[in-house]
């Protein structure tokens, strides 16, 4: 690998700390069972209920409002790790990580705390128009992406991302309500609760927790073209991949993967090993759960898919497929058959997968309607 390319990955690569999983059906006819999760929502000084919270879990499609009581269940849970959320006006957000089981899960109670009225501990960059929208223009190319996706997102209420800067390559957003985005590529609404985005020359680490709800398509040709566009999103995604990998499927879904000591290898880069997804897996402690451990870095090629025009990079490093590079950011990982991984902050993207951002994502609990 010449040095031109390294500099151009340097550059170029992205490392994404993720939250749960960034990117998001199900390559395997195994389903995980479905159950309804319940509880109350109330505020934690007076115990009084809470109406109209809306409580999620997070990157999915699965939510509910909580009644007049502070009552709310959310149908159609699968068993597993996910993420609760509970979010409105006046209150601190909350979250906290679930383990769902197949019965006897206990009713929930939710505390929300109310947000105190504070002057920012920094100062606002930007207050000048063209500073703003000079912040603005890069927050939304790193937060959304500029994939062909991308031009077809609108986020709604840009007016409650404020941007500072505390050290002179260091790029912070911050959000003072739910970002609130319409993607007409894939066919969702999505509130965005952000959580980190802090971006230097090399890297981007971001933190959110998003709900998708499905928007209503304008004619049968828009549903059809939402259709292939999620299909088109899902194969060949990191979703796609951990639900191969964890079913023995990585060949026959068009993943080769191989092992690297380094990411940047210079003269060395043939020092790559292809690996099966064998020697990676082993039994979780849950029989719809396999752990996968890994040293260094893990080159994931997909054989399968097209790399769109706006993505230069591969093919400087000569070759036409989709490549992306992951480390973990744990010893092990669990990770279940339906792709959902149960530790928090699991690992580090590079390359493709980290070039795809929010007009790319697809929610937790979408299915592909065909298998390859």
């Amino acid at each position: 690998m010449t040095s031109d390319v390294l500099n151009i990955l340097r550059r170029i690569l992205t490392a994404c700390a993720l939250p749960l999983v960034f990117v998001l059906g199900i390559a395997s006819s195994q389903e995980l069972p479905r159950v309804s999760i319940r509880g109350t929502v109330v505020d934690d000084s007076t115990n009084l209920p809470l109406p109209l919270v809306n409580v999620f879990l997070a990157n999915t499609t699965l939510g509910a409002a909580t009644d007049r009581d502070g009552w709310f269940e959310i149908r159609g849970v699968p068993i597993g790790t996910h993420e609760l959320v509970a979010s409105i006006v006046g209150y601190e957000p909350y979250s906290s990580r679930l383990r769902v089981a197949e019965r006897n899960n206990p009713r929930i109670q939710i505390r929300l705390v109310s947000k105190m009225l504070e002057m920012p501990a920094f100062e606002v960059v930007a207050a000048d128009p063209t500073e703003w929208r000079r912040n603005y223009e890069r927050f939304r190319e790193l937060f959304i992406g500029n994939t062909p996706n991308a031009t077809q997102c609108r986020l709604l209420n840009p007016e409650v991302i404020d941007f500072k800067r505390t050290e002179p390559d260091l790029f912070e957003a911050s959000a003072r309500q739910h970002l609130r985005i319409e993607n007409r590529a894939l066919g969702y609404r999505i509130e965005f609760l952000l959580v980190t985005f802090k971006a230097d020359k090399d890297f981007l680490t971001l933190e959110g927790q998003p709900r998708y709800e499905e928007l209503e398509p304008r004619s049968d040709e828009e549903k059809e073209t939402w259709r292939k566009n999620r299909e088109r999103s899902y194969y060949g995604s990191l979703r796609h991949f951990l639900i191969s990998l964890v079913n023995g499927r990585l060949e026959d879904e068009g993943f080769n993967i191989y092992e690297l000591p380094s990411l940047f290898l210079d003269d060395r880069y043939g020092v790559r090993r292809w690996i099966g997804g064998g020697r990676i897996v082993s039994p979780g402690m849950n029989a719809y759960e396999k752990t996968v451990h890994f040293k260094e870095f893990l080159e994931v090629e997909y054989r399968r898919g097209d790399v769109e025009t706006g993505y230069q990079l591969l093919r400087k490093r000569g070759t036409d497929h989709q490549v992306s590079w992951i480390t973990l950011m744990w010893e092990a990982i669990s990770v279940d058959i339906e792709g959902r991984i149960r530790q928090a902050f699991p690992l580090k993207v590079y390359g493709y997968w980290a070039w795809k951002r929010l007009a790319d994502a697809l929610p937790l609990d979408y299915t592909p309607s065909k298998t390859r």
